[in-house]
């Protein structure tokens, strides 16, 4: 089972893609993700379960934390794996 990475918002570089409409993404340890969810402190647990829903479905997840609020966010290479559908042609 894989486990959530918890890293602190300051190591990671966040930029915006485009996917259908503008979302939010971050690069840390050679990874790409994309934001699933903010949470506020009060809401840790919370973000906390909702990553280990993710991890259980098969997806690498990264939590970051900073003093505003915790993210969860999803790894785009898992996803890629778990969603794209490829033509054999």
């Amino acid at each position: 089972m894989l486990l959530p990475s918890v890293v602190d918002e300051q190591l990671i570089y966040q930029f915006k893609y485009w996917d259908q409409k503008i979302l939010d993404g971050m690069f840390h340890r050679n990874e790409i993700y994309t934001l699933f969810r903010a949470y506020s402190h009060q809401d840790r647990l919370k973000a906390y379960a909702d990553a280990e829903q993710q991890t259980n479905k098969g997806i690498a997840v990264c939590i970051t934390v900073s003093k505003a609020n915790y993210c969860v966010w999803l790894n785009l290479r898992f996803l890629e794996k778990r969603y794209c559908l490829h033509s054999v042609s």
